[in-house]
């Protein structure tokens, strides 16, 4: 991940550098260094990223609610059957 995305992915998701970096765990010194290309950004804050974009993508927030739905119809089943 170069400087330049770091800081779309920051954009693309409406956050601050003080959020983006709390997000991921760095200090703000840190993240202000990757994402003004001072530093290289470190692979595991480019996966980071991946992962938190990913958590907030809708389709995936409401892909995630259906199975835990699922899951909970599934034990209110279990629990009716195995009371009667």
């Amino acid at each position: 991940m170069t400087h330049e995305q770091l800081a779309a992915w920051r954009k693309r998701l409406k956050l601050s550098q003080a959020n983006a970096a709390a997000a991921l765990g760095a200090s703000l010194t840190a993240f202000r260094g990757w994402e003004g290309g001072k530093h290289p950004v470190p692979g595991y804050i480019a996966l980071a990223c991946s992962a938190i974009e990913r958590d907030t993508n809708p389709k995936m927030i409401i892909k995630q609610l259906r199975k835990m739905l699922a899951d909970i119809a599934a034990l209110i089943d279990s629990f009716e059957h195995g009371r009667e």
